[in-house]
């Protein structure tokens, strides 16, 4: 993130505000990681002891809080993205263009080894 900060060369009182919102978002998701822990192994020892019908409802709670977890840093993205001026969005539109393509390509990459 404070990468995105420097590359956008952000006012004093943008990145105040950038760390306000990130903070916030960190703060909000930190109970969802711990339930996300909880699940993950739940998980794992239902693989291991094939329990199917536990293996589906475990997947089901990891999706719906996986979702949660993306609804707050969408959110916070979006509060972020109003604080930009014109120029500093074109400039976040194109990093965020360029990180997605270069995790297709980590993806692309994995597809071949």
């Amino acid at each position: 993130m404070a990468n995105i900060a420097q590359k956008l060369n952000l006012t004093d009182a943008q990145r105040r505000e950038f760390d306000t919102i990130f903070q916030q978002a960190h703060q909000t998701a930190m109970p969802l990681r711990d339930e996300l822990k909880t699940n993950r192994d739940a998980l794992t020892a239902a693989v291991k002891a094939n329990r199917t019908a536990d293996i589906e409802q475990l997947a089901t709670a990891r999706g719906k809080l996986v979702g949660q977890m993306t609804a707050i840093f969408a959110q916070a993205r979006a509060k972020f993205y109003q604080t930009l001026t014109p120029e500093q969005r074109a400039k976040y539109d194109q990093m965020r263009l360029e990180f997605r393509q270069q995790m297709r390509d980590r993806w692309s990459e994995r597809d071949t080894e």
